[in-house]
Protein backbone atom coordinates (compact mmCIF):
# COMPACT_ATOMS: atom_id res chain seq x y z
CA UNK A 1 0.00 0.00 0.00
CA UNK A 2 2.92 2.36 0.61
CA UNK A 3 4.58 1.61 -2.37
CA UNK A 4 1.21 2.00 -4.73
CA UNK A 5 1.40 5.26 -3.11
CA UNK A 6 4.16 6.48 -3.94
CA UNK A 7 6.17 5.76 -0.86
CA UNK A 8 9.68 4.56 -0.99
CA UNK A 9 10.06 1.32 0.82
CA UNK A 10 12.93 -0.04 2.92
CA UNK A 11 13.23 -3.55 4.08
CA UNK A 12 15.37 -5.20 6.64
CA UNK A 13 15.38 -8.90 5.25
CA UNK A 14 17.22 -11.95 6.01
CA UNK A 15 16.25 -13.91 3.10
CA UNK A 16 16.33 -13.15 -0.96
CA UNK A 17 13.59 -13.11 -3.08
CA UNK A 18 10.58 -12.43 -0.20
CA UNK A 19 7.39 -10.98 -0.38
CA UNK A 20 8.29 -7.79 1.42
CA UNK A 21 11.66 -7.69 -0.78
CA UNK A 22 9.62 -7.18 -3.53
CA UNK A 23 7.29 -4.71 -2.19
CA UNK A 24 10.07 -2.30 -1.06
CA UNK A 25 12.27 -0.04 -3.15
CA UNK A 26 15.08 -0.72 -1.22
CA UNK A 27 16.92 -3.74 0.39
CA UNK A 28 18.77 -4.07 3.28
CA UNK A 29 20.32 -7.39 3.53
CA UNK A 30 20.91 -8.66 7.26
CA UNK A 31 23.25 -11.50 6.43
CA UNK A 32 22.95 -13.72 9.75
CA UNK A 33 22.72 -16.42 7.79
CA UNK A 34 19.98 -19.17 8.35
CA UNK A 35 17.61 -19.36 11.40
CA UNK A 36 16.84 -22.28 12.60
CA UNK A 37 14.97 -22.23 15.70
CA UNK A 38 11.74 -20.71 15.59
CA UNK A 39 12.70 -17.87 18.23
CA UNK A 40 14.74 -15.57 15.95
CA UNK A 41 18.23 -14.35 17.54
CA UNK A 42 21.15 -13.30 14.68
CA UNK A 43 18.69 -12.11 12.42
CA UNK A 44 17.41 -9.57 15.39
CA UNK A 45 20.92 -8.61 16.36
CA UNK A 46 21.78 -7.88 12.73
CA UNK A 47 18.38 -5.62 12.08
CA UNK A 48 19.28 -3.53 14.64
CA UNK A 49 23.16 -3.03 13.63
CA UNK A 50 22.03 -2.68 9.91
CA UNK A 51 19.57 0.19 11.32
CA UNK A 52 22.51 1.49 13.18
CA UNK A 53 24.65 1.41 10.27
CA UNK A 54 22.06 2.92 8.32
CA UNK A 55 21.13 5.82 11.22
CA UNK A 56 24.99 6.74 11.78
CA UNK A 57 26.16 7.32 8.04
CA UNK A 58 22.41 9.22 7.67
CA UNK A 59 23.50 11.65 10.09
CA UNK A 60 27.13 11.39 9.56
CA UNK A 61 27.77 10.57 12.87
CA UNK A 62 31.76 9.41 13.43
CA UNK A 63 31.33 8.08 16.74
CA UNK A 64 28.78 5.53 15.67
CA UNK A 65 30.33 4.26 12.47
CA UNK A 66 33.49 3.73 14.64
CA UNK A 67 32.17 2.20 17.56
CA UNK A 68 29.81 -0.01 15.08
CA UNK A 69 33.03 -0.91 13.09
CA UNK A 70 34.00 -2.82 16.22
CA UNK A 71 30.42 -4.15 16.67
CA UNK A 72 31.25 -7.71 15.58
CA UNK A 73 34.21 -7.76 17.62
CA UNK A 74 32.75 -6.30 20.54
CA UNK A 75 29.89 -8.26 20.72
CA UNK A 76 32.00 -11.55 20.66
CA UNK A 77 33.35 -11.20 23.73
CA UNK A 78 30.48 -12.17 25.78
CA UNK A 79 30.80 -12.63 29.29
CA UNK A 80 27.83 -14.44 31.01
CA UNK A 81 26.46 -13.45 34.86
CA UNK A 82 26.39 -16.06 37.28
CA UNK A 83 22.72 -16.89 38.57
CA UNK A 84 20.97 -15.44 36.16
CA UNK A 85 20.52 -18.88 34.50
CA UNK A 86 18.80 -19.83 37.76
CA UNK A 87 17.18 -17.02 38.29
CA UNK A 88 15.36 -16.51 35.12
CA UNK A 89 14.55 -20.65 34.86
CA UNK A 90 12.04 -20.39 38.00
CA UNK A 91 8.61 -20.17 38.41
CA UNK A 92 6.39 -17.27 37.80
CA UNK A 93 6.41 -13.76 35.84
CA UNK A 94 9.54 -11.98 35.12
CA UNK A 95 9.26 -7.81 34.35
CA UNK A 96 12.21 -6.55 32.25
CA UNK A 97 13.53 -3.20 32.54
CA UNK A 98 15.54 -0.67 30.99
CA UNK A 99 16.03 2.88 30.26
CA UNK A 100 17.01 5.31 27.05
CA UNK A 101 17.71 3.32 23.94
CA UNK A 102 17.54 0.57 26.39
CA UNK A 103 14.06 -1.06 26.38
CA UNK A 104 13.90 -2.51 22.69
CA UNK A 105 16.28 -5.29 24.30
CA UNK A 106 14.28 -5.53 27.45
CA UNK A 107 11.30 -6.23 24.82
CA UNK A 108 13.01 -8.81 23.20
CA UNK A 109 14.71 -10.36 26.02
CA UNK A 110 10.71 -10.65 27.31
CA UNK A 111 9.50 -12.03 24.35
CA UNK A 112 12.22 -14.79 24.14
CA UNK A 113 11.24 -15.97 28.05
CA UNK A 114 7.74 -15.91 27.10
CA UNK A 115 8.42 -18.36 23.86
CA UNK A 116 11.31 -20.49 24.74
CA UNK A 117 10.54 -20.80 29.04
CA UNK A 118 6.41 -20.45 28.58
CA UNK A 119 6.70 -17.85 31.20
CA UNK A 120 4.72 -14.60 31.24
CA UNK A 121 7.50 -11.83 31.29
CA UNK A 122 7.05 -7.75 30.12
CA UNK A 123 9.21 -5.02 29.62
CA UNK A 124 8.87 -1.45 30.01
CA UNK A 125 11.32 1.77 30.18
CA UNK A 126 12.34 2.05 33.93
CA UNK A 127 10.19 5.55 33.86
CA UNK A 128 6.81 4.25 32.79
CA UNK A 129 6.55 1.22 34.94
CA UNK A 130 7.22 4.10 38.10
CA UNK A 131 3.89 5.31 36.85
CA UNK A 132 1.64 2.74 36.89
CA UNK A 133 2.48 -1.08 36.81
CA UNK A 134 4.78 -0.89 39.92
CA UNK A 135 1.80 -1.02 41.25
CA UNK A 136 1.05 -4.35 40.37
CA UNK A 137 4.43 -5.39 42.22
CA UNK A 138 4.43 -8.29 45.27
CA UNK A 139 7.50 -9.36 47.69
CA UNK A 140 9.35 -12.03 45.66
CA UNK A 141 8.57 -10.70 42.20
CA UNK A 142 11.51 -11.29 39.81
CA UNK A 143 12.77 -8.06 38.06
CA UNK A 144 15.37 -8.26 35.63
CA UNK A 145 17.15 -4.88 34.69
CA UNK A 146 19.33 -3.78 31.98
CA UNK A 147 21.49 -1.22 33.73
CA UNK A 148 22.78 0.16 30.26
CA UNK A 149 22.02 3.56 30.95
CA UNK A 150 21.65 6.53 33.83
CA UNK A 151 18.40 6.87 35.21
CA UNK A 152 17.34 3.32 37.10
CA UNK A 153 18.33 3.95 40.88
CA UNK A 154 14.84 5.37 41.47
CA UNK A 155 12.89 1.70 40.13
CA UNK A 156 15.68 -0.01 41.61
CA UNK A 157 14.90 1.54 45.26
CA UNK A 158 10.76 1.48 44.88
CA UNK A 159 11.95 -2.06 43.99
CA UNK A 160 13.86 -2.78 47.31
CA UNK A 161 11.34 -1.64 48.97
CA UNK A 162 8.84 -3.57 47.47
CA UNK A 163 10.87 -6.72 48.68
CA UNK A 164 11.35 -7.18 44.63
CA UNK A 165 13.53 -9.47 43.65
CA UNK A 166 16.01 -7.46 41.29
CA UNK A 167 19.17 -9.18 39.52
CA UNK A 168 20.74 -6.38 37.81
CA UNK A 169 23.16 -6.53 34.64
CA UNK A 170 25.21 -4.05 32.74
CA UNK A 171 27.95 -3.54 30.11
CA UNK A 172 31.31 -5.28 31.83
CA UNK A 173 34.59 -2.55 31.31
CA UNK A 174 34.16 0.95 29.56
CA UNK A 175 30.87 1.22 27.50
CA UNK A 176 31.05 1.41 23.38
CA UNK A 177 28.43 3.88 22.77
CA UNK A 178 25.18 4.73 24.39
CA UNK A 179 23.27 2.98 21.28
CA UNK A 180 25.27 -0.51 20.95
CA UNK A 181 25.71 -0.85 24.86
CA UNK A 182 22.27 -2.50 25.24
CA UNK A 183 23.32 -5.04 22.17
CA UNK A 184 25.95 -6.45 23.88
CA UNK A 185 23.84 -7.93 26.79
CA UNK A 186 21.93 -9.61 23.90
CA UNK A 187 24.06 -12.61 23.95
CA UNK A 188 24.59 -13.47 26.99
CA UNK A 189 21.30 -12.81 27.55
CA UNK A 190 20.42 -15.45 25.03
CA UNK A 191 22.41 -17.68 26.30
CA UNK A 192 20.91 -17.26 29.93
CA UNK A 193 17.42 -17.71 28.31
CA UNK A 194 18.51 -20.40 26.22
CA UNK A 195 19.67 -22.43 29.30
CA UNK A 196 16.90 -21.73 31.19
CA UNK A 197 14.29 -22.90 29.05
CA UNK A 198 16.35 -26.44 29.05
CA UNK A 199 16.11 -26.40 32.98
CA UNK A 200 12.34 -26.13 32.74
CA UNK A 201 12.34 -29.18 30.46
CA UNK A 202 11.45 -27.20 27.30
CA UNK A 203 13.01 -26.96 23.78
CA UNK A 204 14.43 -23.49 23.28
CA UNK A 205 14.54 -24.22 19.71
CA UNK A 206 10.69 -25.63 19.40
CA UNK A 207 8.50 -23.61 21.51
CA UNK A 208 4.76 -24.80 22.30
CA UNK A 209 2.08 -23.82 19.79
CA UNK A 210 4.99 -21.74 18.08
CA UNK A 211 5.60 -22.30 13.95
CA UNK A 212 8.60 -20.69 11.85
CA UNK A 213 6.64 -18.55 10.24
CA UNK A 214 2.88 -17.04 10.33
CA UNK A 215 0.63 -15.69 8.14
CA UNK A 216 -1.31 -12.45 8.78
CA UNK A 217 -3.95 -11.74 6.86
Amino acid sequence: ALGAGGARVLALTNVTGSPLEAAASVRIDTCAGPERAVAATKSVTNSVLAGLWLAAHWREDAGLIVALADAAETLANTVSFPGLDAFLAEEGPVIVLARGPGPGVAQEIALKLQETCGQFAQAYSAAEFLHGPSAAVRPGQRVLMLDTSPGLDQARDRLRNLDARVFDIAVPGATVHPLIDPLLLLPPLYHSVEAAARARGLSPDHPFHLTKETITR
